[in-house]
């Protein structure tokens, strides 16, 4: 019997020896392929040139954020591009409606000391029968009649035959062009909150004539706007 289970024995003993572990990750080592180190993409001249075309237009979009003087080197051009709005609004006469808007949210008088001189010297213009245009006009306006003033409007409009006579005398404009949309607007205005204080009563013919020179020195596109002309047509009562 000892000798019958000799070769059982050897069996088990090289089963032992080679558990089904080890010669089962032999087999898996042998069937994988040892794996290779995939070489390096290179980059693509297409990628390469797309890459190219996206900095260009990077470079493009900020130049135009510069703005127009983009080429003036440092903050040079952001001050030139201010001292260009400076000119299109005082060109405009905005810095007038602006003027208007903050005497009318403090009910100060203007606060620019050369807006004040200027006012003094329309004033004495008027009074000595010299010729004014329609912008010098609606400045003494805003003074003495707007919104907020703490001017004496009544004796203002007392003297409009005088202002009247020196509107119509003068240009219109003294550059010979209309008026700015956002300037003929503010006199329109005026005009017509003028023309329905009680003072207004005797002096109407008088406001109608510089709302006549309004119309003229309006653009043309504005003129059907205007409310001052309607507002000042003549009364059957008025002679």
């Amino acid at each position: 019997q000892v000798f019958a289970r000799a070769p059982n024995l050897r069996a088990t003993g090289w089963l032992l020896r080679h558990s089904p572990t080890e010669l089962d990750m032999g087999k898996e080592q042998k069937e994988k392929p040892e794996q290779k180190e995939k070489p390096e993409q290179k980059e693509k001249p297409e990628q390469k040139e797309k890459g190219d075309d996206k900095s260009k237009a990077k470079a493009a979009a900020k130049k135009r954020k510069r703005g127009l003087f983009g080429f003036l080197p440092g903050g040079l051009g952001d001050a030139a591009t201010w001292v260009a709005f400076a000119a299109i609004v005082y060109w405009k006469g905005l810095h007038l409606v602006a003027l208007q808007k903050f005497t009318e949210v403090t009910g100060w008088g203007p606060a620019d000391p050369a807006v004040a001189a200027k006012i003094d010297a329309t004033m004495a213009n008027i009074r000595s029968g010299k010729s004014i245009d329609l912008m010098e006009m609606m400045l003494t306006m805003q003074h003495f009649c707007g919104p907020r003033s703490r001017n004496d409007c009544a004796g203002y409009i007392a003297e409009m035959p005088q202002v009247a006579a020196s509107v119509k005398s003068g240009p219109g404009t003294w550059d010979r062009k209309p008026l700015p949309k956002e300037t003929a607007l503010e006199i329109d205005k005026l005009l017509s909150e003028m023309a329905n204080r009680p003072e207004a009563g005797t002096v109407r013919a008088e406001f109608r004539s510089i709302a006549g020179e309004l119309v003229e020195s309006s653009p043309k596109a504005l003129k059907r706007d205007l409310k001052a002309p309607l507002l000042l047509e003549k009364r059957p009562d008025e002679a």
